[in-house]
């Protein structure tokens, strides 16, 4: 007998309206009903509405006989996808867990231009062909190179790259190093040039095109992208979309709902609470974490107190375990203490653009030091090396967004400093668990730092030439319960000192805010906790303005040799100056 009928309402939910039966049959369909893992009674319509989830999906297969309900034919087509769905995360759950317990070669069918760590390539085969995936690869593990490898594997389509500004930069470096067939690629900065951009990428000749946007521009370019219907559409950095009230969560969504394909990146994936994980699933899939509302996710998996003041107060969680298995069906998760194979040092470019009034400044110090340094200029061809680190230093201040004026007094140039923001971005990208070392050329890089640091609830400790205690600082930093940041000075910090953290609270990131301009002290600072008693990867992140000294001065650190080896001439500090021979 047919006890009732699922009908599609929208937004992946279905009604049921149920059919003449007597009364004892009616009590036990509906209690049967009530046990729907998320229902939710619409009293206007007099019907209950069911999420078609796949928690839903398996409890309504499992407790009626296909016998003893029928589906209009769109609820039963969103039926049929969700469990074929959930029947391919299964079976590509258990390879991953296979390959995890086991040594076995990872089979894929995909010619690679560098062989992936085997990591990788679990994680490229549970992301191909999904409809929706999260990469939860802590930072330095290559979450990027898996999501090229996957959209040169699929081949033709719109696919558009989400991430914060700072980030940019290194999927184009990415792509030229992985990907293995011809694609378009643009990376949109303004909404006027993006229309153009748009208008580029879809005449394009090459069959794959790449659309890489910030953030910050999804609420104006987001719309024009869904119109393109992406195949797939990747977060990267997703934590910055925890926030489900925010307008970027909102439009990421909307962009989300038009593609094809959703994947999100990221190592942070709770960067507070548990709840972080809503919005980011929510894009992924609605329902993906077992309910489609935020109410009844919360209320399974967050314990609250209500205070006096009338506002709930967060206290602990519950049933994590249920929510792990949700997550285990669409998510690889890869941490750098797993990753064996994994290089001990990893290096990473963060780009930062400078505002406006900053690359002013710049361009004018930059044409008043080549003047400078061409009136200088010996009969022998050779310029004084004092007065070209002195112009360096300028250049150098005015990139992290200071000047120093003729009496010695410091100022920060108006408009805001975008090198602090992506800071805050890159800190925000490392487990809470982890500890990091921030090395700043600069007594001001410091404050700015220290300031930052405070505004946000991050315990710090300094090691400069201005630290008094230094023992206490290397103590404070190597100890569990002690800071969980160390702002250093490579002069002053750089050598001498072991800067490991502990087993539970390990320092595995090193954030180079400016650099010094000696390789020496470089390689000396990098080496305070790749050292005996770490055994884990360490991660160098050099954060650098675009088309800057800060560039070229990366360069020759790189390289291993110091900035004087490179000044022959005139011609040489000019290439320095500008990336431009003379």
């Amino acid at each position: 007998m047919k006890y009732f009928t699922l009908h599609n309402l929208d937004d992946g939910k279905m009604y049921i309206q149920f059919n003449r039966m007597d009364a004892q049959e009616y009590r036990n369909i509906f209690q049967k009903i009530l046990a729907f893992p998320e229902r939710k009674y619409n009293a206007k319509t007099g019907a209950y509405v069911i999420p078609v989830t796949a928690q839903n999906v398996v409890y309504l297969e499992e407790t009626f006989h296909e016998d003893e309900y029928d589906t209009d034919e769109i609820a039963g087509l969103e039926i049929q996808h969700v469990t074929k769905t959930y029947q391919l995360q299964k079976i590509k759950e258990k390879r991953r867990l296979f390959y995890r317990d086991t040594e076995e070669e990872v089979k894929i069918k995909y010619d690679f231009v560098l062989p992936p760590y085997r990591h990788q390539a679990v994680a490229t085969d549970s992301l191909h062909g999904a409809e929706y995936f999260a990469l939860l690869m802590e930072m330095g593990t290559g979450k990027t190179k898996v999501v090229i490898d996957e959209i040169c594997w699929v081949g033709e389509g719109v696919y558009v790259i989400v991430c914060p500004k700072s980030v940019r930069g290194q999927w184009i470096k990415e792509l030229i190093k992985h990907a293995t067939k011809p694609y378009f690629v643009t990376l949109m900065k303004s909404r006027h040039k993006g229309v153009k951009q748009l208008i580029e990428g879809v005449r394009a000749k090459q069959k794959i095109k790449i659309f890489i946007i910030g953030f910050d521009m999804l609420k104006t370019m987001g719309p024009y992208l869904a119109k393109l219907k992406p195949s797939m559409t990747v977060l990267d950095e997703s934590h910055c979309i925890k926030n489900k009230k925010t307008k970027r969560t909102e439009a990421s969504k909307v962009l989300g709902a038009a593609s094809a394909r959703r994947v999100i990146l990221t190592g942070t994936p709770v960067a507070n609470t548990l709840l972080d994980l809503w919005s980011q699933f929510d894009y992924l899939n609605p329902g993906c974490l077992g309910y489609m509302l935020y109410g009844p996710f919360k209320t399974r998996f967050a314990k609250f107190k209500r205070m006096e003041s009338g506002f709930e107060k967060l206290v602990g969680y519950k049933h994590v375990d249920e929510l792990k298995k949700f997550m285990s069906l669409c998510s690889f998760v890869a941490k750098k203490k797993d990753c064996l194979d994994l290089p001990p040092k990893i290096y990473e470019v963060r780009y930062v653009e400078m505002q406006p009034k900053q690359r002013e400044i710049y361009e004018k110090m930059l044409a008043i030091a080549l003047a400078d340094l061409e009136g200088d200029l010996s009969p022998s061809g050779t310029v004084s090396a004092t007065a070209v680190i002195v112009q360096l230093l300028r250049l150098a201040q005015i990139a992290n967004g200071f000047v120093k004026t003729l009496d010695g007094t410091v100022k920060s140039i108006p408009g805001g400093n975008p090198k602090l923001e992506v800071l805050k971005e890159v800190i925000e990208g490392i487990h809470p668990d982890e500890k990091i070392v921030i090395w700043a050329r600069f007594h001001k890089d410091v404050d700015n730092i220290m300031e930052l640091l405070a505004e946000n609830g991050i315990s710090y400790v300094t090691l400069t030439g201005r630290t008094r205690n230094r023992d206490e600082s290397v103590d404070s930093f190597n100890s569990s319960r002690g800071a969980r940041v160390l702002i250093g000075e490579p002069g002053s910090g750089g050598c001498g000192i072991d800067l490991l953290g502990t087993e539970a609270y390990p320092c595995t990131t090193h954030i180079y805010y400016s650099n010094d301009f000696s390789a020496l002290k470089r390689a000396q600072s990098e080496d305070r906790s790749h050292r005996i008693g770490m055994f884990r990867p360490i991660i160098y992140i050099d954060l650098m303005c675009e088309d800057s000294i800060e560039e070229r001065i990366y360069k020759i650190l790189k390289s291993k040799r110091e900035l004087n080896e490179t000044m022959t001439n005139y011609s040489s500090v000019k290439e320095l100056l500008t990336g431009k021979a003379a």
